[in-house]
């Protein structure tokens, strides 16, 4: 019996294609990450961090979170500038300085501000913070889409490969990388993968 060499291979492209998306990480990291055998770098989030947190802060205001898990946009971005100078690890928990850039957002919506993130409760898809949660690609369709004209502080910019909470019309905070861990960056320009998609979650 002949082994179809063409279904192998559609199999072991999917496969790294579905890596890719549990990840978070664009499928030529993903590809490059099994063919080498390591743990796939990030994609750096190569905007410059700008401004101080206690700038944006006060830009996106402290409204507070209101009754039944519902939060404002202002709230959500407020709370996510908390967190800056935390750590960063790629793939980590929904635990604060031991996340990535999709397990911080969680940590955030679920945990922080009892939202619902994509699956369910943060409780419940984390596994109480002791796991990832959704990746990226769980919240490319998840609240409802809005442009990026459109965006206000607390809106999700999201791409395959990285994602972030916005604070004003052109920056976000965001886990970004082992070396700038949870900072501030700018979007759209500098973020990885191309234009991110814009989704908001109140």
């Amino acid at each position: 019996m002949g082994v179809d060499a063409a279904g192998i291979g559609a199999v072991a492209f999917g496969s790294v294609f579905l890596y890719a998306g549990i990840r978070g990480i664009s499928v030529g990291a993903a590809l490059t990450s099994v063919v080498k055998g390591t743990s796939p770098a990030s994609v750096p989030q190569t905007a410059a961090i700008t401004g101080t947190p206690a700038a944006a802060l006060a830009a996106a205001g402290t409204a507070a979170i209101g009754a039944g898990g519902s939060a404002s946009g202002s709230a959500i971005a407020s709370d996510a500038l908390k967190y800056v100078g935390q750590g960063y690890i790629f793939g980590g928990p929904s635990s604060p300085g031991r996340w990535d850039c999709s397990s911080f957002v969680n940590y955030v919506l679920g945990h922080d501000l009892g939202l619902p993130i994509p699956g369910g409760s943060w409780a419940s898809v984390t596994a109480n913070g002791t796991q990832h949660g959704p990746s990226t690609l769980g919240y490319l369709l998840f609240g409802s889409e809005v442009s990026h004209a459109e965006v206000q502080p607390g809106d999700l910019a999201v791409s395959v490969d990285h994602m972030g909470i916005i604070i004003s019309a052109t920056q976000m905070v965001s886990a970004q990388d082992p070396a700038d861990g949870t900072g501030i960056g700018n979007f759209p320009a500098g973020f990885p993968a191309g234009p991110p998609v814009y989704r908001r979650v109140t």
